[in-house]
Order: structure tokens, then sequence, then C-alpha cells
């Protein structure tokens, strides 16, 4: 079968569609420049959402990227980030936060300090800016307030047992309960982003709010798995909340997950209504990955991330705007 194909004249021609090509796109528009970008979305789901800059060094874990950011200066000058200014990363990471969140998924605005964001098996890890419907969940860790986490029969990916009995040392007052997801048979399995669409839908929210309110016993807060909506998460997240009177919030679960589908999805629709029509690697994957798993230093691959994403990318498309202004 004959493959059609067509021509497109662009000033910039974006190839890739991970979290680089997104935001690389984000600010050629932003630059006015007609942009095409090329590739397949699918990778991007395997995000947990979070927006990484600079969270760990040695065996440590960084509540100050930018002091982190110094350090790397000194020992890995030829590092990605130590070749751009701080002034740049502050601006690329603010503009790209800023877009997405006008886009319908709003993001936390990064700041001096890293976020200590809540992981599925009830894990810790700095982050630099996280979904708005995961941020109750730190400022209720950071207070000590007694949780309720739920999960769901059948639910891939999070299990709030296993979350409760991993943070409970350091977070005393959290409670796990199993609850039945709606009009779903028990035995089944339940994916997060079935369950994510279901929840758009109004009635199904107030369900899930009649089942939850019997659970709370006095509980502060309200820790579910990331499942408040594919599209629009911001209004699904806050109906939920007025539903059940206390905070709610999101924890992400093992990928694909859902706040990754949502910036997927968001792209895919945002783009085409703004005009929109390498980064280097090994030559193998042999050295992204250290002989052990659970090294405690972590991975060479653990390096890149977020914010060599959005960072190059800003700078790259600075180098690409001021190319064509010259032509």
């Amino acid at each position: 079968m004959k493959r059609s194909s067509r021509t497109v004249d662009t000033e910039l021609a974006v190839v890739g569609t991970g979290l680089a090509g997104f935001a690389a796109s984000i600010f050629a528009l932003d630059r006015g420049l007609s942009v095409a970008q090329v590739g397949n979305t699918g990778a991007i789901a395997y995000t947990t959402g979070y927006f990484d800059l600079f969270g760990a060094e040695g065996t440590g874990k960084l509540l100050d990227p930018w002091a982190g950011l110094a350090g790397l200066r000194e020992s890995e000058p030829d590092h990605p980030l130590s070749r751009i200014e701080a002034a740049d990363i502050r601006t690329a990471f603010g503009r790209f936060t800023e877009a997405v969140s006008a886009m319908g998924v709003t993001y936390t605005a990064p700041g001096d300090d890293n976020l200590t964001a809540l992981l599925p098996a009830g894990v810790l890890k700095p982050t630099f800016s996280v979904p708005a419907t995961m941020l109750p969940g730190i400022e209720a860790r950071a207070r000590g307030t007694t949780v309720l986490i739920v999960d769901f029969t059948g639910l891939q990916g999070f299990s709030a047992a296993e979350f409760v009995a991993n943070l409970s040392p350091a977070w005393p007052g959290l409670a796990a309960r199993t609850l039945d997801f709606m009009g779903l048979d028990s035995g089944r399995p339940l994916f997060p982003e079935v369950a994510a669409r279901a929840l758009e839908v109004a009635p199904n929210r107030e369900q899930l709010a009649d089942l939850l309110k019997p659970h709370l016993n006095g509980a502060g807060a309200v820790g579910l798995p990331a499942v408040l909506g594919v599209h629009r998460p911001d209004d699904v997240h806050a109906a939920l909340q007025a539903l059940l009177g206390v905070p709610v919030f999101e924890v992400p679960t093992l990928p694909p997950a859902v706040p990754g589908i949502r910036l997927r999805e968001m792209f895919e629709h945002a783009f085409p209504a703004r005009g929109l029509a390498l980064v280097a690697q090994p030559e193998t994957r042999e050295a992204w990955h250290r002989e052990d798993y659970l090294d405690a230093r972590g991975h060479p691959i653990n390096r890149a991330g977020a914010g060599v994403a959005i960072a190059t990318a800003f700078k790259a498309v600075e180098a690409a705007a001021d190319i064509l202004q010259e032509a």
C-alpha cells in the first residue's frame, strides 16, 4: 500500500515528542515561530507527572536544587545543566509550568526549594514542580495531618496498604482502605486511566464521595491514586473536595500513569489550536544503568529528566530564534 505524504513549510521543526520536544514547541510558539513537531507521544505517559530539576547528590537528597547545580558546575562542567545559567533555568521552568497550567493542567510555580513529593510505594522524593492535584498531599505530610489513603479493588499500580506501611513511621496517623470502584465487578482489574475517565462524569464523583464519607472517621485529608480525570483534572479535584469537605490529593501510580497521559492528551489537543502544524544520547543504552538495580547512587539515566529536557529545550529554541532573525 502506498503511503501518503505531505510537505509542511515551517520555521522550526521539532523532532521528538517527549518532554524536551513539547517544551521546545512551547518556547518556540511563545516566540511567534511557526513550528512543526514530529513523533509519537506515547512515552510521556510513563512519567509520574513530577518535574524534577536537581534532587539528589550522591546518596543524599537535596532541598536546594540551586546549591546542587552550583556544585554540579564545579564537578561536571560539561553536564548540560552546568552549561546553562541559573537565570535561564528559572525562566525555562517558569514559562513551561505557566504554559502547561494555561493549557488545563495546573502546576505549582517553581521557587527556591524542592518539594518533598509522594511516590506510590510510600517513598518520598525531592522534585521541583508538581500538579496542583498532588500539592495537598505534600502539605498534609508537612503538617502531620491525619489522612485516609484509599485504593480500589483490582486497581493496578497502587496499594494503599503498602503506601501506609512504608510511610507510617515518618507520618503517623495514616490509615488505608480498599473500596470497590463504582459499577465494577469484584475481581476484575481496574486500570487507573479507566477510573480517571469515569470520574470526569459528575454522578460518578458523587457516588465516589458517598463511598468515601463513611470511612473518613475524622481524617483531615484523603489521598487517592492519580485518577481524578484525564481532562480538566483541576475541576474534578475541586468538585470531589467540595463533596467531601476535606482536602483531597493524588499519589502517582506505577507507569503508564494518568498524570503522564494527561500531559500527552493535553498537548495533542492544545498545540494544534496554537498553530503547531535531537537531544544527544549514547550510541547504546549500556551506560544508562548501573549493574545493581538498587544502587544507592541511582543510575546515570537519572541525571537526565525534566530539568535537562526543559532547560536545554529553552536554550535550543533561543539559539534557533537568533539564527532565524539573522537570516
